[in-house]
């Protein structure tokens, strides 16, 4: 309650949330929004921050469209399942749905700036989470520890499948992140997306 009681979002403010003893426990930040900052911001970052640790979950720009396409929608309160095609083509406008998903914009911005990325494959996070968080603490320089329920699942969304013409429409604009991502990570890692 003491950080909402003075001017917030200064950087006197934010790097005292990150400032208090814990032991042998560490501070982080996260959000995606984070990977969608112009140059200018990330320069900033390391020049407030110094050359911290970053970790960046890769996803199957597709999958991460549609995941995103199916959470606008239900936040819109439109009935996703009586939904005609055109109307599902008309959410595909959003700007959300493809610059996060714009990795050969973003990665190379970010690695300009900052030496210790760990990328992680998006679909090891459910299918291996004791190993992607062994490489979390790794990176971070802590010592491995086991986390109870780990491999609950929170926040499962509907499962539904939207009209094969939107998902055509994200495989054609995503070609040249398919072929960036190919270029950068080898075929195990893109495998795990």
């Amino acid at each position: 309650a003491d950080y909402t009681k003075e001017d917030i979002f200064s950087e006197e403010w934010y790097l005292r949330i990150f400032d208090r003893p814990l032991g042998e426990k560490i501070t982080g930040d996260v959000t995606p929004e984070y990977c969608t900052i112009p140059e200018e911001g990330v320069a900033y970052a390391k020049q407030l921050l110094g050359d911290i640790p970053i970790i960046m979950v890769v996803r199957d720009p597709v999958k991460r469209a549609l995941s995103q396409i199916r959470m606008n929608i239900s936040r819109s309160q439109q009935d996703i399942n009586t939904m005609s095609e055109a109307q599902w083509m008309e959410n595909t406008s959003e700007p959300d749905l493809y610059n996060r998903a714009q990795y050969s914009e973003y990665l190379p911005r970010w690695e300009k700036y900052f030496s210790k990325i760990l990328y992680i494959p998006y679909r090891q996070i459910a299918n291996k989470p004791d190993s992607v968080m062994s490489d979390v603490f790794s990176h971070l320089g802590l010592a491995n520890e086991q986390i109870p329920k780990l491999s609950d699942k929170i926040h499962v969304g509907q499962s539904i499948t939207p009209p094969k013409k939107v998902v055509q429409h994200f495989q054609s604009s995503f070609t040249n992140e398919y072929n960036y991502l190919s270029a950068k990570f080898d075929k195990q890692f893109i495998g795990r997306i």
